[in-house]
């Protein structure tokens, strides 16, 4: 995601893993808190099995236990998947339904994450506020 801004630490390592399945995405355990920064009704969020397998995803889901932090890792096949989909389904979200049916979709699990979706000034006031205050890491 274009609009998402990261640390330098959480983007090492949503992007490091060698040996990951392919498809999969970086996700922010619910566990961990959810940052104040962060708006949960444009969030995407994810429920995830105890095996970190993606069982629902989208923004409308009531019943979720991470959320999406814009960072994936997928395979070739991703844009034929999604232009197979009928022209007002064509997301993210509608090709995790469409893959998963015979091959596991997978979450890369990050705690203590430090990142933010950038869609309007105040998402933008947020992120200037977190680097007056150092949550970005050094320069």
């Amino acid at each position: 995601m274009s609009d998402h801004l990261f640390d330098r630490l959480t983007y090492r390592r949503c992007i490091s893993r060698d040996n990951v399945p392919v498809p999969y995405v970086c996700g922010q355990p619910a566990s961990d808190g959810i940052p104040v920064y962060l708006d949960l009704d444009d969030a995407t969020k994810i429920l995830a099995d105890n095996s970190f397998r993606i069982e629902r995803i989208g923004k409308d889901i009531h019943e979720w236990n991470m959320i999406d932090m814009g960072v994936f890792r997928l395979p070739r096949e991703v844009f034929a998947i999604i232009e197979k989909l009928p022209t007002n389904e064509k997301s993210l979200s509608n090709f995790v339904a469409a893959w998963k049916g015979d091959k596991p979709f997978d979450v890369s699990s990050k705690p203590g994450a430090v990142w933010k979706d950038i869609d309007t000034h105040v998402d933008r006031d947020w992120a200037i506020r977190m680097a007056i205050d150092g949550q970005w890491g050094p320069a």
